[in-house]
């Protein structure tokens, strides 16, 4: 079921009926058409893809469907009709909008991209001004979520804002793939990536990109493309800072540089809370003040000062995300240790009648196995860069009963590309030959402070013998043996 030239589409009733020219273009929803109303006038019909979306995300495209309908503002791109698919049997969903032939703003700022022609600043001021005034119509019912100069069109002159009210309900249905075709990510704010849910905020720094190329002709962030494009951009946004804008465009005056900044914030809290704060900071620039007073000194300094704040901000917020990520990469690898000990506890609980085990998780890295006595496992994060045979230590711990016996857990990978890494046991006893010098009962195991010392001296002459194999879980067993 989908649409051709020369076939008949209809508007609200069949008495609309539309005559399909041409396809004109194609996008990540479907494909785009030229049609007629019976008078030769001239619409838009993009017809929409609906293959990818369940039950909810087809109540989803309706609903957004209708609203989109409802906005109706000179910098918006009409909807006229919208079409889910149901009222016509033969037809698949689709739009009637508005026809803009003008080209996109996208075409406008390739082709001064090209002859490295800046706009001027009221030609700036007059395009923010129309596309604020146009999302601030679309954000009354709407996130728009895929906002960028392609999307926005021109007719007669005038910008409009386009394809909202799709992407949130495409994304919904792909982000388990990527986020080509929807959200593109040159343009995608931050909370985006994080999946967070829907809100203006993100079409505030979509938008705002969109004025930073508009100002320098350039895209406020560079990333390397011959990896990972997804990744590159993400983390772009994620943890880079913008360069001021007046690095491409010495002329841009500072209220332009502050409103494009603001904009773009990494945290939605720190970008103007409406577009209305937009659009007046455009119109009232400051300029051509009555107050005599020089302050533009000062403000450049803040400007700055806010640049180097965000910088540090950023960079501890990526440590602390790979801080995150690391842990979870523990917390992944200590589930093989928690899975042994279940599965020893359960089948013991299943086949003795006179005692029972139990099982405590007093954290993601740490459990508590106790009868009449208890067992404690625990590891840590490992700090330091110690390693192990060559290979970086990830994490270290024990298994140590309440008598004070038995094993470290050393985790470490086993290769370059090994993410997750494997568990070595490490059984220490005193050496016979050397006088003791603890009362620790064979085996135990180093405590945690002790580890980075003694893994230097594993194979050294020394006051312990130790022995290093590989994990298993019957390791578990004598130490069980204890809690009965």
């Amino acid at each position: 079921m989908d649409i051709r030239p020369g076939d008949t589409v209809f508007g609200d009733t069949q008495d609309e009926r539309y005559k399909v020219v041409e396809a004109v273009g194609a996008g990540s929803f479907g494909i785009v058409y030229k049609v007629l109303d019976s008078e030769d006038n001239p619409f838009a019909l993009k017809s929409i893809s609906t293959a990818s979306l369940d039950n909810t995300g087809l109540q989803t495209l309706t609903n957004e469907g209708r609203l989109a309908t409802e906005i109706r503002h000179p910098n918006v791109l009409r909807v006229f009709f919208f079409h889910d698919g149901t009222k016509y049997a033969n037809l698949p969903p689709y739009m009637l909008m508005e026809y803009a032939d003008g080209g996109s703003l996208g075409d406008i700022l390739k082709t001064r991209q090209q002859s490295a022609e800046f706009f001027s600043i009221q030609e700036l001021r007059t395009m923010f001004v129309q596309l604020a005034s146009g999302m601030k119509a679309i954000n009354a019912k709407l996130v728009h979520r895929d906002v960028k100069p392609d999307n926005i069109l021109i007719a007669d002159g005038v910008l409009k804002i386009s394809d909202f009210g799709l992407a949130k309900i495409v994304g919904a249905a792909t982000r388990t793939q990527t986020l080509k075709g929807i959200n593109h990510i040159r343009y995608c704010a931050p909370e985006a990536w994080l999946l967070d849910r829907n809100t203006p905020a993100m079409d505030m720094y979509s938008m705002g990109i969109v004025f930073y190329e508009l100002a320098t002709l350039t895209h406020p962030y560079h990333v390397d493309a011959t990896g990972d494009l997804v990744d590159a951009w993400k983390n772009a946004h994620l943890t880079k800072v913008a360069d001021d804008p007046r690095k491409q465009n010495p002329d841009l005056p500072l209220w332009l540089v502050q409103l494009v900044s603001k904009m773009i914030s990494k945290r939605p809290q720190d970008r103007y809370s409406s577009w209305d704060e937009v659009i007046e900071r455009c119109k009232e620039t400051r300029e051509g003040s009555t107050v005599s007073i020089d302050v533009s000194t000062l403000v450049q300094r803040v400007v700055a000062s806010h640049e180097k704040e965000e910088q540090a901000r950023l960079r501890a917020e990526q440590e602390r995300r790979k801080e995150v990520e690391f842990l979870r990469v523990i917390e992944y690898s200590f589930g093989e240790i928690t899975s042994a000990v279940m599965q020893i506890v359960d089948t013991f609980n299943k086949t003795c009648d006179f005692a029972e085990l139990h099982v405590r998780k007093l954290s993601e890295l740490h459990i508590l196995i106790t009868s009449r006595a208890s067992l404690e496992v625990q590891v840590v994060p490992a700090e330091g860069g110690h390693k192990l045979d060559g290979n970086t230590i990830k994490a270290w711990g024990h298994a140590r009963s309440h008598s004070g016996r038995g094993f470290n857990l050393i985790l470490v990978p086993t290769s370059s590309d090994d993410l997750y890494g494997r568990w070595v046991t490490l059984h220490v006893r005193h050496n016979p030959n050397v006088r003791e010098p603890d009362k620790r009962p064979d085996p135990f195991p180093f405590e945690i402070y002790e580890l980075p010392r003694e893994i230097e001296l594993l194979n050294a002459y020394h006051i312990y013998n130790t022995d290093k194999k590989p994990f298993s879980a019957d390791m578990f067993i004598p130490l069980i043996e204890e809690l009965l």
